[in-house]
């Protein structure tokens, strides 16, 4: 449950409230009326390499060309949409068969920029603080190698 939700984002509370299960994986937090995954689930199984944080990996894994790039942007787009963890809003099968990736329509595109999984969320916002704090660092070592500048003059 744990890689899914990584992988795809937490299904929304109203899915988990109608769910027969949800309490063995999820906890309620009545202070923000949410659900939360549990962390005291002990997993069985062999440990195995994570090689997908989101599925948007998928287009930065695969290195290809700009003609192959459109046909596996819609690939991904088409999973998100079948995967989608709301059945009010995942993709019907009528509509699954008008998808561009299915129809092979030259230069077709998704409705929309596919929209990033939790886990996509979460991983750009670490890189944004790192990045920031970088940049803060490289700021501050140069504020302090100018003021020694000026010091020795």
């Amino acid at each position: 449950m744990r890689c899914i939700v990584e992988l795809l984002g937490q299904p929304p509370n109203q899915i988990l409230d109608a769910g027969l299960k949800t309490q063995e994986y999820f906890c309620f937090c009545p202070r923000n009326h949410s659900w939360q995954l549990r962390n005291d689930i002990n997993y069985s199984g062999k440990a195995g390499y994570k090689l997908l944080h989101s599925l948007d990996d998928i287009l930065y894994a695969l290195p290809v060309e700009d003609s192959r790039g459109q046909e596996l942007f819609l690939f991904v787009d088409m999973l998100k949409k079948m995967l989608d963890p709301d059945p009010t809003a995942r993709i019907t099968p009528e509509q699954l068969l008008q998808h561009g990736f299915l129809t092979n329509a030259d230069g077709a595109s998704p409705s929309k920029e596919p929209e990033p999984t939790a886990g996509e969320d979460r991983r750009h916002l670490r890189r944004a603080k790192a990045t920031k704090r970088t940049h803060e660092s490289v700021d501050e070592d140069a504020g302090q190698n100018s003021k020694r500048a000026r010091n020795a003059v």
